[in-house]
């Protein structure tokens, strides 16, 4: 058994008689690297391990060779059970029958060569052939691999495995135009990334003794991109038709557009393109040759979606209702008394007041004037543009004005409004506080008593702090974020704030000696006049 550790490895590399691994000590390999030549050092040197079948070996695919072992079992007249292994030449030796050739052939071909010398030779005699032993064999990687070399296979190994085991791809390496050549000069094709998108092991095939397995790299390539279940582009082996693209991009999604695809070409000059109509239908589901088109390197597939498909007309009710979650609306005729009430209703710690809805599916409205100044420094704008500036930047995007007070305590249906799909309500719970921040000795929240003026809240978070700006002090409604003087606010209410801001920092130093540096200059003005008019 191989023994993982790094001296024993080092080891085991160093008297491995091969060359394609050989590193030239100048380079300096990256973590990866080293991690992939060590991975192929340990598959080379597990020569002796036991081989994992992927399934039960089908004697009409398996192919007998050199180094396989059968056992022919006999009995009646005679019970013997005699164990055969396949020459270099392809041979099996058979006690009292002879030497039968068995090399290159199936399994179940070479059961029936053998049974039918068997019973030639021996009368009264039940016979059965069985695999008792799978040859091991060289197989050569070459190109686009991180190791190429020669490694140690099975009758039972498949081309992804002698890809893993030299280290996997290189960078732009080819996974649909690999090449396996026979050593009788004949050349199957591997299509690895077909293989590993649909499980297809026709595209992975077995290796046999001596073979070459070529990765090139990967030269041409095509687009697809729309109602596709992975979009992006995909390695184009030749031959490849619009009905190939669409399988390796995990096929058409539920809402495609079967009859507004279309394939982009490039023209002869390499600049300019064609669009070039596609019947999907024709294209992939009929594979009729005169829509699903041979493609060409670049080509790319653009495949719609159907406007509209199923949409979702559901909103969101959050808070302090009974029942939250999602609500069914039918397209202009639900309104927004109706949803509450299919959620229940309002739980008794709702805040109406602050209750919103937000359209999270709306036109955007340009507001040039706004956009201007966005562009703008705040010290280039005026007062009132810096005050309108404020209002809109705070403005909630999407913010249905609905009084939810008048519309659920006073029943007034003109605040009832139509819902529309993508809305959400939200319910906040009473804010049973109001929040002092600021230039006070103790901000936090304070707890709310009706009738109390600010100067009770104030006092309660510990009264000014020294730098205090008393005389810009804000009131920040909760209800509606707007930010008012203390003079217009005629009664607090749970959930607002008050901002305390600080004083200017000034430096007086700086004033005085403007101070002196200007009367400085005035006096000096004020002799030069004196002297002029004498």
């Amino acid at each position: 058994m191989f023994v993982r550790r790094p001296f024993l490895i080092i080891l085991v590399a160093l008297s491995l008689p091969f060359t394609a691994m050989a590193i030239p000590p100048q380079v300096e390999m990256s973590k990866l690297d080293s991690m992939r030549v060590m991975r192929a050092v340990e598959a080379r040197a597990e020569v002796g391990r036991e081989q994992a079948l992927e399934k039960n070996i089908k004697p009409e695919e398996y192919v007998v060779g050199p180094g396989d072992e059968i056992i022919l079992s006999l009995w009646g007249q005679i019970s013997e059970s005699y164990p055969l292994e396949v020459t270099p030449e392809g041979k099996v030796l058979i006690p009292d029958v002879g030497e039968i050739l068995v090399g290159e052939l199936t399994l179940e071909q070479a059961e029936k060569k053998i049974l039918k010398a068997v019973r030639a030779r021996y009368k009264n005699v039940d016979a059965s052939v069985s695999l008792s032993k799978i040859r091991k064999f060289r197989v050569f990687v070459v190109g686009a691999v991180n190791v190429p070399g020669t490694y140690t296979a099975t009758g039972v190994d498949r081309v992804s495995m002698l890809i893993d085991q030299a280290g996997g791809y290189a960078p732009g390496a080819s996974e649909r135009n690999v090449e396996v050549k026979r050593g009788d000069s004949t050349v199957v094709s591997a299509d690895l990334l077909r293989f590993t998108i649909n499980g297809d092991l026709e595209n992975n095939p077995y290796v046999r003794n001596g073979d070459v397995v070529a990765v090139p790299m990967c030269l041409d390539s095509v687009g697809v991109f729309g109602a596709v279940s992975t979009e992006g582009y995909y390695e184009l082996k030749e031959g490849d038709r619009v009905s190939d693209l669409v399988e390796l991009a995990g096929g058409l999604v539920r809402d495609v557009h079967m009859e507004q695809a279309e394939l982009v070409r490039f023209r002869e000059d390499g600049k300019t393109t064609q669009r070039i109509s596609i019947d999907l239908a024709g294209a992939v589901v009929r594979r009729e040759p005169e829509h699903n088109m041979v493609l060409q390197s670049d080509d790319v597939l653009l495949v719609r979606h159907i406007p509209g498909w199923h949409p979702e007309h559901l909103v969101e009710v959050l808070g302090e209702v009974y029942y939250q979650g999602h609500y069914s609306i039918e397209k202009n005729k639900t309104y927004l008394s109706e949803v509450i009430e299919r959620a229940g209703g309002f739980k008794p710690d709702a805040s109406l007041a602050e209750a919103k809805l937000v359209r999270t599916i709306y036109e955007d409205i340009l507001d040039p004037e706004f956009e201007r100044l966005r562009k703008m420094l705040v010290a280039d704008m005026s007062e009132e543009e810096y005050e309108y500036f404020k209002i809109k930047s705070r403005q909630q995007r999407g913010l249905v004005v609905v009084d939810f007070e008048k519309l659920f305590l006073l029943n007034d249906k003109g605040q009832d409004v139509l819902l529309k799909r993508g809305d959400i309500i939200e319910i906040p719970a009473v804010r049973k506080t109001i929040d002092v921040s600021g230039q006070v000795n103790d901000p936090g929240a304070v707890s709310y008593k009706p009738g109390r003026d600010l100067d009770y809240y104030i006092a309660q978070a510990g009264g000014y702090n020294w730098n205090a700006r008393k005389g810009r002090v804000r009131v920040i409604r909760g209800s509606t974020g707007q930010w008012l003087k203390p003079s217009k606010v005629k009664r607090l209410e749970p959930g607002d704030t008050i901002f305390v801001p600080e004083k200017p920092e000034r430096d007086y130093w700086g004033y005085f000696k403007d101070f002196m540096k200007v009367s400085a200059e005035i006096a000096t003005v004020i002799l030069v006049i004196q002297q002029v008019t004498k």
